[in-house]
């Protein structure tokens, strides 16, 4: 989803900011701007505001659920507490990327069997609106029984 990738991108840009030791403040500056959901964008304000205020970066984010995940803010509240915060967002960036990896590759493996699916509907319905009755057409010509399969099709 849209609010995933927002997560996704937001995780690996803060931890490229810590990592070059670049404080909170000034990282969300940077960051907020770039952010293409508004929604998150606005989370992210709320969030800057809130450590500015000297609250913690996981208890400011525990302020959002619906942004960030309990799990997140769990690893976060732990990086902080352990001073490897730069870490834990690397990561928290790697798996958030290979879950969209994932879930990019299961889109694509379901893209097949469904436009199978479609085309043999497809398929079935044109061999019965079409082609059998242009058969049952020359077997009434040649006056000749119609096989019962075929006469229960034509009976549906």
């Amino acid at each position: 989803s849209n609010h995933q990738r927002s997560l996704t991108l937001f995780t690996r840009q803060i931890e490229v900011l810590l990592d070059a030791t670049i404080p909170y403040d000034k990282a969300f500056q940077l960051i907020i701007p770039q952010t293409q959901d508004p929604k998150f964008q606005s989370i992210l304000s709320d969030v800057r505001g809130r450590v500015v205020e000297g609250k913690s970066l996981a208890g400011a984010m525990a302020q959002h659920p619906e942004a960030f995940p309990a799990m997140y803010v769990s690893m976060v509240r732990s990086g902080e507490n352990g001073g490897t915060l730069g870490v834990i967002m690397r990561r928290l960036a790697e798996y958030f990327e290979q879950q969209e990896q994932l879930r990019g590759r299961l889109r694509s493996a379901m893209i097949y069997p469904a436009f199978m699916t479609v085309f043999g509907i497809a398929v079935v319905a044109f061999m019965v609106t079409a082609v059998v009755p242009k058969i049952a057409q020359i077997f009434e010509a040649q006056e000749a029984a119609l096989p019962l399969p075929t006469r229960i099709l034509l009976g549906l």
